[in-house]
């Protein structure tokens, strides 16, 4: 009996950044998902005693500011701690994210790298100042790589609180266009990995439109 070749699947396209890097972000990603401004630092040292913080309260509501399309309206010369007027305790434990957020917290945001601007947003730090940032380097690539994936930076301005989506209205409007182009722009680019890109971009985008929703 004549045997017909079975119809070949589609393959899907490799992770352009590696296995290293695919099992970072699954754990970036999910570190988000279960403890999103959740994360509590330890070792915080008052007198004789050793307390534990959230980090919510390390932060300075700072006066909510009508961003118009020009994002710099501070000095980039300052560091957060500068401008929240907010110094932060010296840490005392051994947690890389501690270390690194409280060295972010002193340094210019002239300095910041994608990278950078990708951490401290993901914990919900200094967003008065740099989510315009962020929205400037995703105006020039939506899909900018911080430590994780392309598009990870994207993926954090996007889970942003929903308070300060409702401060800032004109950034909120400002984010749609920017995200619609780069999930347009993953979605064909056959060099990037699809599952970890896509998803997490179409899953932070849902959840910002959902409180988009909510606001109206």
């Amino acid at each position: 009996m004549e045997k017909f070749p079975l119809p070949r699947r589609r393959k899907k396209p490799a992770c352009a950044f590696g296995r290293d890097k695919f099992f970072a972000a699954i754990a970036s990603a999910s570190l988000r998902f279960i403890s999103k401004r959740k994360l509590f630092w330890t070792g915080i040292c008052t007198g004789n005693t050793v307390s534990t913080v959230n980090l919510d309260r390390l932060q300075t509501a700072t006066p909510n500011i009508s961003w118009p399309h020009k994002m710099h309206q501070f000095d980039l010369n300052k560091s957060l701690q500068d401008l929240d007027g907010q110094k932060w305790p010296a840490p005392t434990v051994d947690s890389p994210l501690f270390q690194k957020c409280h060295r972010l917290h002193e340094v210019p945001l002239r300095d910041f790298t994608i990278e950078n601007l990708s951490t401290t947003i993901g914990q919900g730090i200094g967003l008065e100042y740099l989510v315009p940032l962020a929205i400037e380097k995703l105006h020039e690539n939506p899909l900018a790589k911080g430590d994780c994936y392309p598009g990870d930076l994207l993926a954090n301005v996007l889970r942003a609180d929903a308070a300060f989506w409702r401060a800032h209205p004109a950034l909120h409007q400002q984010l749609i266009p920017i995200t619609e182009r780069a999930l347009s722009t993953a979605s064909a680019d056959n060099n990037i990995c699809y599952e970890i890109v896509v998803e997490s971009v179409r899953e932070a985008y849902a959840k910002f439109k959902r409180q988009s929703r909510t606001q109206a």
